[in-house]
């Protein structure tokens, strides 16, 4: 199991008494071990006596650093002042369990290592390489000098991931490790590093202080790797999973997929990739992925803007999709079964018809049985849906993957719809491609796009906005995707995909409308059940999901 270390920065005297009540703190919590970056305090006087009291009251096992500024740190004064500080920590009475220095420090002091090969101590040196632009060009030679490197007992590489495939460089390091060894990928395409060290047999992965930014861009908190990633139930057999999306950092589905593997007892971690919005990243990244060996993706939910990416992919890779997904040219779930094969499957269709279903007063289960193509048309109960449905007339804002799901369940369900968007011209070529071939059923489509400033002119029993406009992190947190004269009668039902937050600028509006609001959370909850289901074969824990969303997104209403 891999150690979890909360760095501290302390930049003078006066910081050292909080500093040791955070770290005491962040012990509670479950650190496992603390490091103390003391760069701002190694260049005041009295640096050495500072340094031992936070040594001395630690509550973990501690490293103690003082980062160069050429590697990103703080310390910018005398470089032999900095080594010697670092060598006099070592011969501490109560010395910490390790130092951290730069390899090419190191190197370039002959004394320094002299005098640490003849101290007598208990301390161990971590020889440490950062780069905070990119992958240094010679990563693997520096790795190499460390594992050499008769004084050296734990090697660390740092650097700025430039796409979610860095990760994969750091896991095959940690696999060929020949001595204790920690690699991670800085920044937000590198939190699957950090996350995913225990399943590769990392010595540590860091974390940052609870409201605090962090020593490094990307440290997760101590209460996410523990709570959320579930960090102590991770091991070489661990099968990964993740959702993938631009941006990804919002999402709940790690929350909802991992806490789900915890209470089956399934051996699975969920992770955020994020991979930015054009084809060529999804095409690299996602393959990548999935043909790695040692990382086990067993599978991955897509987002915005990706799903229409996804079915191209898994085709061009000679993977089989669904119906939905064919017909409608997005999915929003890749999944590689034990035989290596991949499938494209849309289960953002069901999901969101048996959502706006209950806003309509229709029968759920056969709303979904209906949009999935699997209706029993012997059915009382589908028979009675396709008969309600074929009376309902709605409005789908948006032209994307989603919007795309959306349309093809309503579709199947027998709606009328209806497509606005921002760009009309691209809601008639959406329109155009589901009206000029027939359903999975053999049936003609029928789907109408409009302008949005002619929504007005219209009467619906339903909208849904199936855009980005509202949600957290997509830019556009404001927005209201329906336009200000087009009129919400009491008794409507509006849905809104975004989930985060739950009140959306347009789910207030519809409340003060009277009509029947369908949340993001809905859908959500419903397609990410279908989602565990592929990846698990297990029935999701609903009633514990929807407790967990209801912590994180309560608020007014």
């Amino acid at each position: 199991m891999s150690l979890i270390a909360v760095a501290i920065a302390v930049d003078s005297a006066d910081e050292v008494e909080g500093a040791i009540a955070a770290a005491q703190a962040e012990a509670a919590r479950g650190a496992t071990m603390i490091e103390w970056r003391v760069d701002g305090l190694a260049g005041h006087e009295g640096a050495l006596e500072s340094i031992a009291r936070l040594v001395k009251n630690t509550p973990k096992p501690c490293i103690v650093t003082i980062r160069s500024s050429a590697e990103g740190g703080g310390f910018s004064g005398d470089e032999e002042e900095r080594l010697n500080l670092l060598l006099a920590v070592c011969k501490l009475d109560a010395a910490p369990s390790c130092v951290d220095l730069e390899l090419g420090a190191f190197q370039k002091s002959p004394s320094f290592q002299r005098e640490f090969a003849a101290a007598k101590r208990s301390t161990r040196l971590i020889l440490s390489s950062h780069d905070f632009e990119g992958r240094p060009a010679d990563l693997h030679k520096r790795i190499a000098a460390m594992w050499s490197e008769p004084l050296c007992s734990i090697a660390k590489v740092a650097w700025r991931a430039r796409s979610v495939r860095d990760n994969l460089e750091a896991f095959e390091l940690l696999h060929t490790q020949h001595k204790p060894t920690i690699a991670l990928c800085m920044g937000p395409f590198g939190i699957a590093s950090r996350v995913l060290a225990p399943k590769f047999n990392g010595f540590l992965t860091y974390a940052r202080a609870e409201g605090d930014l962090g020593t490094a861009p990307g440290q997760l908190s101590v209460q996410e790797l523990k709570h959320l990633y579930h960090l102590s139930r991770l091991t070489r057999s661990t099968r990964v999973f993740g959702v993938v999306g631009w941006p990804v950092e919002h999402s709940l589905s790690p929350l909802l997929h991992n806490a789900a593997f915890a209470a089956a007892d399934f051996d699975g971690a969920y992770v955020p990739f994020a991979v930015p919005s054009e084809w060529e990243h999804f095409k690299a990244s996602v393959g990548e992925l999935f043909e790695s060996p040692l990382l086990q993706l067993g599978g991955l939910s897509i987002t915005l803007p990706h799903k229409e990416h996804a079915l191209r992919w898994c085709k061009e890779r000679g993977g089989t999709a669904d119906a939905v997904s064919e017909w409608c040219g997005a999915a929003n779930t890749l999944v590689k079964d034990l035989s290596g094969t991949i499938s494209a499957v849309n289960t953002d269709a069901p999901a969101a018809v048996a959502a706006l279903a209950t806003g309509l007063g229709i029968d759920q289960q056969a709303s979904a049985r209906l949009a999935s193509g699997d209706a029993d048309h012997s059915s009382p109960a589908d028979v009675e849906a396709a008969a309600r449905w074929s009376r309902q007339r709605v409005a789908v804002l948006g032209a994307g993957g989603a919007t795309r799901a959306i349309v093809a369940g309503l579709l199947l369900a027998g709606a009328e719809v209806v497509v606005a968007n921002r760009t009309h011209e691209r809601a008639s070529q959406l329109a155009a491609q589901f009206n000029q071939r027939k359903d999975p059923g053999g049936r003609e489509a029928r789907v109408k796009a409009l302008p949005l400033d002619q929504l007005a002119a219209h009467s619906f029993n339903a909208i849904v906005n199936a855009t980005s406009a509202g949600m957290t992190g997509g830019g556009s947190e404001s927005s209201d995707p329906l336009p200000a004269d087009c009129k919400i009668a009491p008794g409507m039902a509006v849905m809104d995909m975004v989930y985060r937050p739950r009140e959306t600028p347009l789910v207030r509006r519809a409340r003060k409308a009277g009509a029947v609001v369908i949340d993001g959370t809905q859908m959500f909850l419903r397609q990410a059940a279908i989602q565990f289901q592929m990846f698990t074969g297990r029935n999701p824990p609903m009633k514990l999901w929807s407790e967990l969303l209801e912590q994180k997104l309560s608020g007014p209403r």
